[in-house]
């Protein structure tokens, strides 16, 4: 005789657990975006800057012009041609900017009293423990080689010219 394994939960607090479940992410999530902002706003005119020096300069490349006297829309090529020849300065300087963000979070986090990385290293740091330090300074090392190795693939991916 096979059972639902669900049989033995009471439906009813099931579903009150799952929408407090809910309400609660939705709680933490509304506090996590004036921290998330603050650390947003500190790159964004660097990497904004970059991005649209790379489009005025592509936007006078000889290719746009072949393609403007082929009859393509302006639309089209600014989509298709330019932005993508483009984001490979932006996203590059995203990149570097990520170690810049791993700065500003400790402040951030003091100044929106959350939880964090950044908390638990100023704490770990007075008291000398080691392996504390060591840790959160692999996790932050560990981050952004990943986050280095996306924006790798991110330029493969709208570079045409980027290969492996």
């Amino acid at each position: 005789m096979r059972t639902h394994f669900m049989a033995g939960i009471n439906r009813d607090g099931f579903d009150k657990v799952l929408e407090r479940a809910v309400d609660e992410a939705l709680d933490q999530a509304d506090h996590l975006v004036l921290p998330g902002l603050s650390l947003a706003l500190g790159p964004a005119p660097a990497i904004g800057r970059v991005f649209r020096s790379s489009l005025l300069t592509t936007l006078d490349a000889e290719y746009v012009r072949t393609t403007r006297s082929k009859g393509l829309g302006e639309r089209a090529i600014v989509l298709r041609h330019v932005v993508r020849n483009s984001l490979n300065a932006a996203l590059s300087m995203s990149g570097l900017q990520i170690g810049f963000m791993f700065a500003g979070v400790l402040v951030v986090e003091s100044v929106f009293s959350r939880p964090g990385p950044g908390g638990y290293l100023s704490a770990s740091i007075p008291v000398s423990d080691f392996p504390a330090v060591a840790g959160v300074t692999f996790l932050l090392g560990a981050v952004h080689i990943v986050a280095d190795t996306v924006v790798d693939v991110l330029q493969c991916a709208a570079g045409p010219r980027v290969t492996v």
